[in-house]
């Protein structure tokens, strides 16, 4: 009976945050301004994930191969340069773009506008552009030029304040003109602050900023973003989604830093970054291979068809299936090892990291790497990182473990032919 209320209490809980709680986060991370920031950092992941195949190649932990290609080392490293160092650049460029389109505008000026300001506010030093700001320690500055950019051409659109010509002039010529006096507003207020006045803009953000992207290696702040994104999970909500929306730009900052410094030979700064949560910690890993694992050897028909059904997209960490087919969402009882499990994983690779027991990992890898191969690529090829993954997907498994079997036996009683006997 006091199974049934505490049961019965966790899902009054679960239906109050359906209620109150998920509209609001939902409706965060589908703000123009938000889901702008999120998919133009999204739009880099290319670059970032090129940049680390040409890391990979140059350091990948085979002395034969390491001495192979130690001659090209200068070459190599160029491809570093021109992907990690220009994410700032780039994302000056994607994010005018992305907020331009969610407002319904045209986004070709708008991007363009966004490049020249942000290029503006890196003056040249000694007749050349300093890469310094063009990579990820510019990338806050990127973000708040292409929004600002968007917003100038947006007023002076709305107000029509811009230079009209005949009906009789093509449409392309006619668009041309109206962009000279938004234009002409744009980049000559962030010529005033760069260069009239002097004021180091790129500087002064990293300053006010950069203690976040330092708090985020913490165990605390990597909790954090892990029981956000469960919680939100937990009512249907997409909460990688939820946690990209605010910590997308400190993990690419950090992520930039962390290339860089591999580039150069120094220590690695970060361990707070997508790459330690989806490579080492398993963000989905310790879900998907556990319960399909379990589901494999259940005692229901049902829950074996599942597991089995699933297994080969669970390989590559996709969720969805087991999320809404066990179901996950909105089962009091599936949501604390759902929790737990992914705190467990944080919690002790984070360990394993910080005493240096394991790399840093400082790779990028497309977030449907299976568990195992993650770590040991976002690691640079540590074969540390195998151990730690099976110890985590072990321990994930004996959490998920007695609580699928409490919903087994519930889903037994619910029906009884549905048991293999």
């Amino acid at each position: 009976m006091k199974k049934k209320e505490s049961l019965g209490f966790v899902g009054a809980a679960s239906s109050w945050i359906e209620e109150k709680i998920a509209p609001g986060v939902a409706k965060f991370t589908e703000n123009k301004y938000v889901s702008a920031i999120r998919q133009a950092l999204l739009d880099t992941i290319p670059l970032m994930l090129i940049g680390s195949v040409f890391l990979i190649i140059w350091l990948f932990p085979v002395q034969a191969w390491m001495d192979f290609v130690a001659p090209f080392t200068s070459q190599l490293l160029v491809m570093v340069s021109y992907t990690f160092g220009a994410l700032g650049l780039v994302s000056s460029f994607t994010v005018a773009n992305r907020l331009a389109r969610n407002l319904d505008m045209d986004p070709i000026m708008p991007s363009i506008f966004s490049v020249l300001s942000f290029l503006i506010l890196s003056p040249p030093v000694e007749g050349m552009i300093p890469m310094g700001f063009l990579g990820g320690t510019g990338l806050f500055g990127a973000i708040i030029v292409g929004i600002l950019t968007v917003l100038i051409l947006r007023f002076f659109y709305e107000h029509k304040i811009m230079i009209k010509m005949p009906k009789e002039v093509p449409e392309g010529i006619s668009n041309v003109f109206a962009s000279i006096l938004p234009g002409i507003a744009c980049l000559g207020l962030v010529w005033f602050v760069r260069v009239v006045i002097n004021f180091d803009f790129n500087t002064f953000i990293l300053g006010l900023l950069q203690p976040l992207v330092v708090a985020g290696d913490s165990l605390l702040a990597l909790n954090i973003e892990a029981l956000i994104g469960r919680i939100a999970w937990s009512v249907g909500i997409h909460g990688y989604t939820v946690v990209q929306s605010v910590a997308m730009p400190f993990w690419t900052i950090a992520v930039t830093e962390n290339a860089e410094a591999v580039a150069a030979g120094l220590s690695i700064p970060h361990i707070g970054t997508s790459m330690f949560l989806d490579g080492l910690a398993l963000w989905s890993g310790t879900t998907t291979w556990p319960v399909i694992g379990i589901l494999l050897f259940s005692k229901l028909r049902s829950f074996r068809a599942l597991g089995r059904v699933n297994a080969p997209v669970g390989f590559f960490c996709i969720w969805e299936p087991i999320m809404f087919g066990l179901p996950i969402i909105l089962n009091p009882l599936l949501i604390i090892p759902f929790i737990l499990s992914c705190l467990w994983g944080v919690t002790f690779a984070w360990i394993m990291v910080s005493i240096g027991w394991v790399t840093v990992p400082y790779v990028v890898i497309p977030m449907i790497t299976p568990p195992i191969m993650s770590g040991f690529l976002a690691t640079g090829g540590d074969w540390r990182s195998i151990p730690l993954s099976v110890i985590v997907l072990v321990g994930a498994t004996v959490i998920w473990y007695p609580f699928i079997k409490a919903w087994e036996r519930i889903r037994a009683l619910e029906d009884p032919g549905d048991v293999i006997k």
